[in-house]
């Protein structure tokens, strides 16, 4: 009897092994860029805050008191992404977003990203994702 002790307390030892701490980034959202570098927070939040306005380069560089320079070669540097592209990236990961939590109609979806063109959108979403909105849904 004596052993069985000691064996089970040796297994209860394996059994209840604490796994390594996990990191929260588990818990982020897909799509948020997961970033250390402030720079690229600040862009991404300011792009998510005003989804429904028209983004563009310009708003950023007057969000951001930067020049268009400095902009472009801080993103470029950074994750080697023009301005735009990141805003259409954060914008189509909205809408994927929509399209699969919501059953929403598709001008609804282009309304609250901003979009004044829905062939623009679409054209858009199948670049960044690979099949038209209506298939992703």
């Amino acid at each position: 009897m004596i052993a069985a002790d000691q064996v089970a307390t040796k297994v209860a030892d394996f059994a209840v092994v604490d796994p390594p701490p996990r990191s929260q980034t588990l818990h982020v959202p897909k799509g948020y860029r997961v970033s250390k570098e402030q720079f690229l927070v600040e862009v991404e939040n300011i792009v998510r805050q005003h989804f429904g306005q028209p983004l563009s380069s310009q708003f950023l560089e007057k969000e951001l008191s930067i020049s268009e320079r400095t902009l472009y070669r801080r993103l470029k540097q950074l994750i080697v992404l023009a301005p735009k592209k990141i805003i259409d990236s954060l914008c189509m990961e909205y809408a994927r977003s929509l399209f699969l939590t919501l059953s929403i109609k598709f001008s609804c979806v282009t309304q609250a990203l901003g979009c004044s063109d829905d062939a623009v959108f679409r054209h858009v979403f199948k670049f960044q994702v690979g099949m038209c909105p209506n298939q992703y849904r």
